[in-house]
């Protein structure tokens, strides 16, 4: 598709909440899109939340809860909707929400849209869907509360472990999911639902828009087109089902504290020798836990092979302060392992030391989010010597990188916050001819958007002639879990991989978390988090 993606805009006026704003912003440094048409809209008011309980536990909520940089703030968005003509459209009620009369239908239709964005007002309905080429577009938790209901409040109100962002195209012949995000959801607080959620919605329009002009189909988010648009989840909470969240939140949280006062959680890393069944259906027994001073935790193994020697790095962090360096052990032979060697260290927290061979040289790729980049490092001696070459990536939030060589290309796999939210969310990937090449980012970014699988939890791995990438399950807690995902396409236009087998801490008595996974000749490890008195 040729030239800008046309995009007008549906709003009541030129207030908008926070995170709308950061939407509109983005046609300001998109070339692929531009913002073509405001569409100001009169008499179909949004309805407003449904029953004094609710509107009382929100306010509770945010004030307890609620983060600083509030995505529902009222923020002024003139200057940014001056950059095109507007109209002014009036609705009025119909059977499914409210309509436009067909004078203004066809005053859309004559700007040639791609698209209609709508940001504000009551639902619309009838002709206007086919106004635009490919419809209107919407957030589901906006349709939520267009309907009356309380977008992600059955979410924690059931204990549901993610909550769903959709953007979605309305037309005439049906609704079509464009983009999904899935975020962790929390049982605790509509807030910390609801806010993440707005800030993540700002970004998937740009996703949509950039599948089109890349000759894509949605959905853009690289998952099957099997998901239906989300209907309201349940009617707006009543006083006692607020009353019974609200009790049922307080002894969680008490419960959890009195634990956390008496018990920490902590990581450990485990060895066994490799197994022979195939990875997706090995049953993962026999993994011994390593040696681990008192004071210290151990997690995020690397194991690598040379001249048939094993060598494990890993998190080395302290138990009180959890501040990580980078440590390394040989393992023996027999899986025994050798004392502890401090490799990496610093005032800030270093942690998952990937550790790949490239060329006869050996590098090192720890996680520096606290410094706010992607740092290469090489060794000057292996295993122990190691110098910083290169600064890969500055001012980034980024986790768990990960390097796969495949081809003669090198494709690095990192879990990216771009607008600041949280890096268990959505995976990015980068690719490059050598470590200190340019590294250009693939056009599907992010190739996974879902906490369940998205976050890196140690290196591919070839098993039986399929790819798999390890992705942490981050839903409901950090690390509980991780996916094996096939990959099923890597080339520098697309990215698809598919989740077969998910991998739960039940492999060690007591286990509560799990995420990272590791091989290497003769051997292989995992981490694994378990409570252990104070």
């Amino acid at each position: 598709m040729g030239g800008s993606f046309r995009v007008g805009v549906v709003l009541t006026d030129a207030a908008v909440a926070a995170w709308q704003h950061r939407l509109l912003c983005q046609f300001a440094f998109d070339e692929r899109a531009e913002l073509s048409l405001v569409v100001r809209v009169s008499g179909a008011p949004a309805p407003a939340t449904r029953g004094l309980a609710l509107r009382l536990y929100r306010a509770l909520d945010r004030r307890l809860f609620g983060s600083p940089h509030d995505p529902l703030a009222p923020i002024d968005a003139t200057e940014v909707l001056a950059r095109a003509p507007a109209v002014d459209v009036r609705a009025v009620p119909s059977a499914e929400g409210f309509a436009l009369d067909a004078a203004d239908v066809e005053r859309l239709r004559a700007e040639n849209l791609d698209a209609l964005l709508q940001l504000g007002g009551g639902r619309l309905a009838g002709d206007v869907l086919g106004a635009a080429r490919h419809g209107l577009w919407t957030f589901a938790h906006e349709e939520q509360a267009r309907r009356g209901h309380a977008p992600f409040f059955a979410e924690m109100r059931d204990g549901a472990p993610v909550v769903a962002i959709r953007l979605v195209a309305r037309r005439p012949d049906g609704e079509r999911i464009l983009v999904r995000s899935f975020a962790s959801a929390s049982p605790n607080s509509l807030a910390h639902n609801l806010e993440p959620a707005c800030w993540r919605a700002s970004d998937l329009p740009a996703r949509a828009w950039r599948g089109y002009t890349d000759g894509r189909e949605p959905p853009f988010d690289g998952g099957a087109d099997d998901d239906p648009a989300e209907a309201p989840r349940s009617r707006a909470p009543g006083p006692f089902e607020v009353a019974r969240v609200v009790v049922a939140t307080t002894a969680r949280v008490a419960r959890n504290r009195s634990r956390l006062r008496r018990h920490d959680r902590v990581w450990f890393v485990a060895l066994r020798p490799r197994g022979e069944a195939p990875l997706a259906s090995d049953p993962l027994r026999g993994f011994t836990p390593l040696p681990c001073p008192a004071d210290r935790f151990h997690a995020d193994p690397m194991l690598v092979e040379s001249d048939g020697a094993h060598h494990l790095f890993f998190e080395d962090a302290d138990r009180a302060s959890g501040i990580g360096a980078i440590s390394y052990r040989a393992i023996a032979a027999d899986g025994s392992a050798a004392p502890i060697h401090r490799i990496l260290e610093a005032d800030t927290h270093f942690s998952y030391p990937f550790v790949f061979r490239w060329q006869g040289s050996w590098y090192l790729i720890p996680e520096t989010t606290e410094r706010r980049t992607v740092e290469l490092h090489r060794a000057v001696e292996f295993p122990l010597r190691w110098q910083l070459e290169k600064v890969l990536f500055h001012d980034v939030v980024a986790a768990d990188t990960t390097v796969f060589e495949d081809r003669g290309r090198l494709w690095l796999f990192t879990a990216m916050s771009p607008s600041g939210g949280s890096t268990n969310d959505e995976l990015h990937l980068f690719h490059a001819e050598t470590p200190t090449s340019e590294w250009v980012p693939h056009p599907m970014n992010p190739i996974v958007s879902d906490v369940r699988r998205a976050r890196p939890a140690g290196p591919l791995v070839r098993d039986g002639g399929v790819l798999y990438r390890p992705g942490q399950d981050c839903a409901g807690d950090y690390g509980a879990a991780f996916w094996l995902n096939r990959v099923e396409v890597l080339d520098e236009r697309t990215y698809r991989e598919t989740p077969v087998r998910r991998i739960d801490a039940s492999w060690h008595p007591g286990g509560l978390c799990t995420h990272t996974y590791t091989r290497a000749g003769r051997f292989e490890a995992m981490d694994n988090r378990i409570w252990l008195p104070r």
